[in-house]
């Protein structure tokens, strides 16, 4: 529905139909033939200012319109710089997909890599069971190369004696 201001200026026009104008009438109560010529009066002066105020031609249109665009410019907000191709999103996630590929592959390359051991002799050691005096006790005995360097294994004993002799005492082979 229409307000009452859009219902009277529709009314003043002569727009509203015959049925809606009584309507209005009757809402905006007195008497109707004071209503009508209150439209009357209102059409005139519309009529009259039509006719006598036209709006004064500029001298200098071009300048106004300069300035008038000028200060529109000056009310309109700078668009944001833009940013470096490196700060968008997209090559970010470009940048670092490439920079995590190429980890991953340097990555690869280096545990797949063959390494060259240097040449070496062959570990020698050799191996001397021994028989302790006691049932249920196992002894072995390995002695690297040249080196002074002896593992003695020793199954059976509850214990290790202090006394290193104490387990010199069976037979070696």
């Amino acid at each position: 529905m229409k307000s009452l201001e859009e219902r009277y200026n529709a009314w003043i026009d002569g727009e509203l139909p015959e049925a809606e104008a009584a309507r209005l009438e009757a809402e905006l109560g007195g008497d109707p033939a004071a209503l009508r010529a209150e439209r009357q009066s209102i059409r005139h002066l519309g009529g009259l200012l039509r006719e006598h105020l036209e709006a004064p031609a500029l001298a200098n249109a071009g300048f106004f319109n300069h300035q008038l665009m000028q200060r529109i410019a000056a009310q309109t907000p700078a668009p944001a710089p833009a940013r470096p191709f490196w700060q968008r999103v997209g090559w970010r996630l470009a940048l670092s997909t490439a920079l995590g590929g190429a980890v991953a592959a340097l990555a690869l390359v280096a545990l797949t890599r063959e390494t060259t051991l240097p040449d070496t002799q062959p570990y020698q050691a050799h191996l001397m069971e021994t028989e302790p005096g006691e049932p249920g006790i196992s002894a072995v005995a390995i002695q690297a190369g040249d080196e002074k360097l002896a593992v003695v294994w020793i199954d059976g004993l509850d214990y290790v004696p202090a006394d290193p002799k104490a387990l010199t005492t069976g037979k070696h082979r």
